[in-house]
């Protein structure tokens, strides 16, 4: 009857580092996958997800038997894999460095339209 226990294990290891890599600290497993949504690739999306499913249902007596534990665990392996190689700092810079382009972008778009504009009222 460990074998529960075995998922349960694998899943908190998966939603300790979601809140490590992701900062998806509340809810249960499913609920942090989706809090991350698409930052995370499709295939790892379905293997956080089969995991989550044999998570829930792994409490249940019999629903437990239905569950492909050598699936489970090599979904939770992979996934594990991936969200061990994410670099939490990496991620971060990349997004504050596309808002900042988005922000340079944005203002050279706005003064280039600003001089065109001055330019052909004649006030430059």
């Amino acid at each position: 009857m460990d074998e529960p226990q075995d998922i349960g294990v694998q899943a908190a290891r998966l939603e300790k580092l979601l809140e490590e890599r992701f900062s998806a600290r509340r809810g249960t497993l499913a609920q942090r996958v989706a809090r991350v949504g698409r930052e995370l690739p499709r295939s790892v999306r379905r293997d956080l997800g089969r995991v989550a499913e044999a998570a829930d249902v792994s409490g249940h007596p019999k629903l437990s038997m239905r569950i492909d534990r050598a699936q489970v665990t090599a979904a939770s392996l992979r996934a594990e894999s991936y969200l061990r190689n994410v670099d939490a700092g990496f991620r971060r810079r990349g997004k504050w460095l596309g808002v900042a382009a988005g922000l340079v972008i944005n203002l050279a778009l706005g003064l280039t339209l600003l001089i065109v504009v001055l330019r052909w009222r004649g006030f430059l």
